[in-house]
């Protein structure tokens, strides 16, 4: 059994995920207010926050990306992926006029994929997929996929950027560019 401490020496930090690294997540009290932290190699890493100064990790994938919740500067308590050292707000993300109001998240995959609940067209709380990685329509056809070859046509022009920290990680080339 291993204490993963605190970030300043105290006691009251609760882990909510694991991935298969052995990376753990959760909040630790600080001070007066509870802060998000990573466990990595036997360190604890403090994620920050969206400005209201509390945050909440509660799920980490193989890729080092968590989730969590975090005031704002508006005084809300809102959805976070936090990768490579930036914690973003998840309702950023989203599409203008989606109509949704993101308010709390569960669970991230390896897939980019994160389950959470949030309020949709003002109807009540419903539950949510979000796909970082989902398919763009980029000509507004309707079809993200024009070629039909299974992969999203802005996959091909623009690359994947997996960990959504603006450097893209695969590359993908047309047949007739493809370097050889």
């Amino acid at each position: 059994m291993t204490s993963l401490g605190s970030l300043d020496g105290g006691a009251n930090t609760l882990s909510f995920g694991i991935n298969n690294r052995g990376e753990v997540v959760g909040e630790t009290y600080v001070g007066s207010k509870y802060r998000a932290f990573l466990w990595r190699k036997g360190r604890m890493i403090d994620l920050g926050d969206l400005g209201g100064g509390v945050s909440r990790a509660r799920a980490i994938n193989d890729f080092g990306q968590v989730v969590g919740t975090s005031l704002n500067g508006r005084n809300f308590n809102v959805p976070f992926v936090w990768s490579n050292g930036k914690m973003t707000e998840l309702q950023f993300l989203l599409a203008p006029g989606t109509g949704w109001f993101l308010t709390e998240v569960a669970s991230i995959n390896n897939a980019g994929q994160i389950v959470g609940s949030g309020n949709f067209s003002g109807g009540g709380d419903r539950a949510y997929l979000l796909d970082l990685n989902a398919c763009i329509d980029t000509d507004g056809n309707g079809n993200p996929d024009n070629d039909g070859d299974g992969l999203c046509d802005d996959w091909e022009t623009d690359g994947i950027d997996f960990d959504k920290d603006g450097v893209i990680d695969l590359r993908l080339y047309p047949r007739s560019t493809s370097p050889t």
